[in-house]
Formats: structure tokens, sequence, C-alpha cells
């Protein structure tokens, strides 16, 4: 008997009645309550607006419970869901349902998949399979920095992150993404290094790219936030959304997106067309935030185009 939670949603918001309801199966590599994965399934939901289909929730609980031995029992569970509920379509987010479950059970079989949230590029799980399409989340880091330059002295670009496999890996796609290099990038391992680092960083650069500083050892979110409102010293942007306050400009990724794209995808797949006719694609769509309380001590005057499309953080 399974033991991981799955819930089931029978969706009826079309007059059309089907003979035989579809089956869709929604795999999520994290937990209900997690930011991101919930704007992913509220995606999912609204593509299936207008179809009546049988929704089926798996959570593997990734992001908590993180052990390998917890991953693969979790890949095991779902593979028993999947095996013994037969849906017509599956639909996975993120990258551990796509590493743990299609990967090793599913290339090429009868059963198509939908996958979105594979970070950067699917290829590595050697996607596209014949039965397997999706989206791949990247992050916008092209339209950050167009936007950062408007505000930046020079083009001078520099990037501060931990120093850890995904920091580097993360910067590797940035480049590849904006077809350059930056002129400087800083990995740090504790707070005290971060504090350092990135006041030299803005001596030697016109703009900065802040990464994801969960894992430095010795961050506080509350200090670090202080830290930057006193030492900013040239636009920082961000593609985080939880880090918007610490940051010049953000532009964040929409997880609804990724979501969409994959139920309207399940729904070409469930009225006859292959997964491998449909290309893999990126995610295009963003949020931006702009920071009036840096813009000030920058002394930064907004575009008033900027203004009205951005949220505003005072």
């Amino acid at each position: 008997m399974l033991q991981r939670l799955t819930l089931t949603l029978v969706l009826f918001f079309s007059a059309q009645v089907f003979a035989e309801t579809p089956k869709v199966l929604f795999i999520n590599s994290y937990h209900q309550g997690y930011e991101w994965s919930d704007g992913v399934e509220r995606g999912v939901e609204q593509a299936f607006a207008q179809q009546t289909v049988e929704l089926k929730k798996f959570y593997m609980d990734t992001k908590r419970k993180r052990k390998p031995e917890h991953i693969k029992a979790a890949a095991l569970e779902a593979k028993q869901l999947i095996d013994q509920w037969q849906p017509d379509v599956v639909i996975t987010a993120d990258d551990n349902a796509a590493k743990y479950i299609i990967q090793p059970f599913y290339k090429d079989v009868e059963i198509p998949f939908v996958f979105c949230g594979v970070n950067w590029d699917a290829s590595v799980y050697g996607f596209p399979y014949r039965n397997v399409t999706g989206m791949e989340e990247v992050s916008l880091i092209k339209s950050l920095h167009n936007q950062l330059r408007d505000y930046a002295r020079g083009d001078r670009i520099g990037l501060i992150s931990i120093d850890a496999f995904s920091g580097k890996r993360n910067a590797n796609h940035f480049e590849k993404n904006l077809g350059r290099n930056f002129d400087q990038m800083v990995f740090v391992k504790t707070y005290d290094e971060w504090k350092q680092k990135i006041v030299e960083l803005q001596k030697s650069v016109d703009m900065v790219i802040l990464e994801n500083p969960k894992g430095i050892d010795g961050w506080e979110n509350k200090k670090g936030l202080e830290f930057l409102q006193q030492n900013t010293l040239v636009p920082i942007g961000t593609t985080h959304i939880w880090l918007a306050p610490y940051a010049l400009i953000t532009i964040a990724k929409i997880p609804e997106e990724q979501g969409r794209w994959a139920g309207f995808a399940a729904q070409k797949i469930l009225a006859g067309k292959s997964p491998q006719s449909i290309p893999i694609e990126k995610n295009k769509q963003g949020n931006l935030y702009i920071n009036f309380a840096l813009s000030q001590k920058l002394g930064v005057i907004f575009k008033p185009e900027l203004i009205e499309t951005a949220t505003i953080i005072r």
C-alpha cells in the first residue's frame, strides 16, 4: 500500500462528458506548501480548466527529505503508482522526478511523459525520448542584464554565489545564456566572506548578479538584507523572487508558466499527438520587481515604462 500522500481530483470544468475520463498523474518532486512547486501545480490545474480529467497528484517530498535513500524510495512509490493506475499521461515537476523516475524506468515506453521545471538542460537525462517532451527551466539572466545595464555606469558585470557545485553550474549557464563571460565571479563559503567579497566586487564591476546565498555558512536573511541595504554601491540584480528586497532589479520566473505549458502539452497528447512531435521548450515569462529604497541610495531614476510594468518594493 502506498504510504506517501496522493490526491485525486476529478476536474469537471467542461460541459463535455467523456465516455472514459482521461487519467493524468502529476508527480511533484517536492511537497505541498513549497512556493515554487505550488505554482507549477496551479498552472497544471489552470491548463485543464476546460477539460474533464481525473487528476491524481503524488508528492516525492525531496526538498525536505534529501538523502539518496529517501529519494529513491519516493521514486519507487511513484513507479508503483504509475504501474498500478496506468495513467494516460504523466506530468512531472522539477529535476528529481526526471532523474529518478523517468530516466531509469520509462525511457521509450508506451506511457507518455511531460516534464517541467528541469533546470537549464534536459539533455543531461537523455531527453527527449520517444515518449517524453517538456519545458526546461531557465533563469531570465539576459533580460536582467539588459535592465541592469540601463542603470549601470559601464558594462562590467560580476557575480557572487555559494562555493558549491550548484553555484558554479548556474554561473556557467548564465554565461552561456548571456553570450559573454562575467568580468568577475566570486564563490564564497561563509557569511563573513560573503560580506567582504560583495563589497570588493562592487568596487571592480559596474553591476552584480546576486545568486542564491542559501547554504552559505552563517547566512541569515535579516543580516544579509541589512548589510546590502547599507553597502550597495552599484546596481545589483537577481533572478530569485525572495531576494527582490536585496536587489535593485529582479526578474523572476513564473512557476505557473511551467505548469500551464505541461498541462497543454498533455492535452495535445491526450488528443492523439505524439510526445516526440512536441518540441522541448524553455520558459520565457518573468515577473519584474524594482526596489525604490535601493534606487534612492544609488541615485537611480527608473524609466516611467519600467515603473508602470513592475512590482515596486519600497
